[in-house]
């Protein structure tokens, strides 16, 4: 199992719990509210974030493909997509962190400060 693999599992069982104890919540412009942070002890970089992002793509694929199947019920695809939405939350956040502190880094350079 990749690393990629390994921290979206991880952040699924999290988010599972997180709408089990306290439900589904979105933001006011309609994404899901995600996890505090992806669920792992271990630095992740934008390569990884990347390899996240294509298994939740293949993810709502294959939700899509199960429903026409019949393998899903309309309810159970709902329930997936909404913990997919979530994690995909999760790691917009963690990209979006990423990308602040590769700012900050160009600041201090510009400004000689290191």
């Amino acid at each position: 199992m990749t690393k990629a693999e390994q921290i979206y599992t991880a952040t699924r069982c999290e988010c599972i719990k997180t709408i089990e104890n306290w439900g589904y919540k979105t933001n006011p412009n309609g994404t899901a509210i995600g996890c505090s942070k992806l669920a792992t002890d271990k630095e992740t970089s934008t390569r990884t974030i990347n390899d996240i992002t294509k298994i939740l793509d293949r993810k709502y694929k294959d939700i899509n493909i199960d429903k026409d199947l019949g393998i899903l019920t309309e309810a159970e695809a709902k329930k997936e997509t909404q913990i997919l939405n979530m994690i995909k939350s999760t790691v917009n956040n963690r990209k979006q962190r990423i990308i602040e502190f590769n700012e900050e880094l160009k600041n201090i350079v510009k400004k000689g400060e290191y």
